[in-house]
């Protein structure tokens, strides 16, 4: 069992001076991915499959352009690994098109077997990793209660 996708947080981002969640997709692009993986697989880094011991990325806008700013392999460090990797304090995300932040969200109410939520999602839109466009729209979602996943 996992965390469930509608929750799950694929990073943060510093936009207008404020820290928002990054959700829905993952920012990073295959070759982003595959140097990562590399640099872990070098270093005999491990995996975990629990949702919060997952890699942590940080990622930033200046001047409407974004950058991947940092790297966490282990959440109980402060062991930013970004210039270990790049060789860089930052690298602009050129192949970025579009970022999904959460901007708010509440609980509306528990019924004994799902939660109901309802979130703001700002969505940035970027063409070759510049910002061009923002929109905000809100929706609803339902998790079911963990205890319906057991059985005895």
């Amino acid at each position: 069992m996992g965390t469930p996708s509608k929750n799950r947080v694929f990073g943060q981002i510093q936009y207008k001076n404020k820290l928002y969640d990054i959700v829905i997709n993952s920012l990073l692009n295959q070759e982003t991915q595959f140097i990562i993986q590399k640099f872990k697989q070098d270093k005999n880094y491990t995996t975990s499959s629990a949702p919060w011991l997952h890699e942590a990325y940080h990622w930033n806008i200046e001047n409407d352009k974004i950058y991947l700013q940092s790297i966490w392999f282990d959440l109980c460090s402060n062991d930013n690994q970004i210039m270990n990797i790049f060789g860089k304090k930052k690298i602009f995300a050129n192949w970025v098109q579009k970022v999904n932040l959460l901007e708010s969200q509440k609980l509306l109410k528990r019924d004994g077997v799902n939660t109901y939520y309802q979130r703001k999602i700002l969505v940035l839109h970027f063409e070759n990793g510049i910002l061009f466009n923002t929109e905000s729209y809100s929706e609803d979602y339902v998790v079911k209660e963990l205890k319906n996943y057991i059985t005895d």
